[in-house]
């Protein structure tokens, strides 16, 4: 009888941790959002901007913060005490990768390091895209012979994770597909780009006489690229979210941002590590008011404007909504 009971109580125990596991999965976040030009940061939880990186800056924390090559810190915090630091330890004699780190109020010694975000770095004879795009391959013009693949410029790491040469694995890359004449075809599109923005603006006033007066340029997220042959993998998508406002005769263009969003592909749920890893990339795109104030000196990679001819090879998608559309797809959530 004894050992029925226990088997029963063991059997319900396990139940019970599914069904929770269950839940959690429910109920976890699958999106990071920054509004209010990244003062407000939801991720699980809603976290609040301190660009100083600490509770009580002095006269020297605001100094550093001028300048460009000194460490610097987007803080973000709950009220609740948990901390998601996106920074750069580096100074103006050593620089280093942007990272980010967790940790909760009174518990330093316990922080975690998530991620790192590191860039396509060409070395004499070697580089993440092959030796084409080394720096002898770019003497030897190899790299427009290359008429296939994707090119990776950026790439988020996963500190927990290591390969087997000790590195950290990656986690997100942002990836640029190659087309044959490539190099001619991103030439043209670099010189016609004020055309093309022309063009965007006449067909972003047209969506705003029909209503249609918020945009979204999304950009595909993919997951660890081990070589340019090897076919990506979308693990999600960062949406860049603005008003748009008429400039003159049919023309409309961005005057206001609303939010970037890292939403994962099809809604997978989101752990810490995640959050902080999607948080890390958000914060090195170019439009956010707190970001490109506070850590203007940021990796450069392409971000796509929501021009054709100027977004070649992102796969970038555009979208425009009205105000219902807008509510429906959570677009004003904080």
């Amino acid at each position: 009888m004894q050992m029925a009971m226990n088997m029963a109580n063991k059997a319900a125990d396990h139940a019970m941790g599914k069904a929770d596991d269950m839940m959690k999965k429910m109920f976890a976040p699958d999106k990071v959002q920054l509004n209010l030009g990244g003062v407000l940061m939801s991720a699980g939880d809603r976290y609040v901007l301190n660009p100083f990186g600490k509770d009580s800056p002095g006269c020297c924390d605001v100094f550093c913060l001028i300048i460009g090559c000194a460490p610097k810190n987007l803080l973000y915090f709950t009220l609740d005490g948990k901390l998601m630091n996106v920074h750069n330890p580096g100074n103006c004699c050593c620089r280093k990768p942007w990272q980010v780190s967790t940790w909760t109020r009174g518990n330093e010694a316990n922080k975690t390091l998530h991620s790192k975000i590191l860039i396509d770095k060409a070395k004499c004879c070697s580089s993440p895209n092959g030796f084409a795009f080394s720096c002898c391959g770019a003497m030897c013009c190899l790299p427009m012979c290359q008429c296939s693949g994707h090119l990776k410029h950026l790439w988020i790491t996963d500190e927990a994770k290591r390969n087997d040469k000790g590195q950290a694995a990656e986690k997100y890359t942002i990836l640029q597909e190659l087309v044959f004449c490539w190099v001619i075809g991103y030439t043209c599109a670099g010189m016609f780009a004020p055309l093309g923005e022309s063009i965007a603006s006449v067909k972003a006033c047209c969506n705003f006489c029909s209503g249609r007066f918020i945009r979204e340029t999304i950009q595909p997220i993919y997951g660890p690229q081990a070589s340019r042959e090897q076919a990506p993998n979308r693990v999600g998508s960062v949406g860049m979210m603005h008003m748009m406002c008429p400039s003159g005769l049919c023309c409309a263009v961005p005057c206001q941002t609303i939010k970037y969003k890292f939403q994962t592909e099809g809604k997978q749920p989101m752990d810490l590590p995640d959050l902080a890893s999607a948080a890390l990339l958000l914060s090195m795109y170019k439009g956010m008011g707190a970001a490109d104030t506070f850590i203007p000196n940021r990796p450069r990679f392409p971000q796509p404007k929501g021009v054709p001819c100027s977004d070649m090879g992102l796969h970038a998608e555009v979208r425009y909504m009205n105000v219902m559309d807008a509510l429906k797809d959570g677009v004003f959530d904080m």
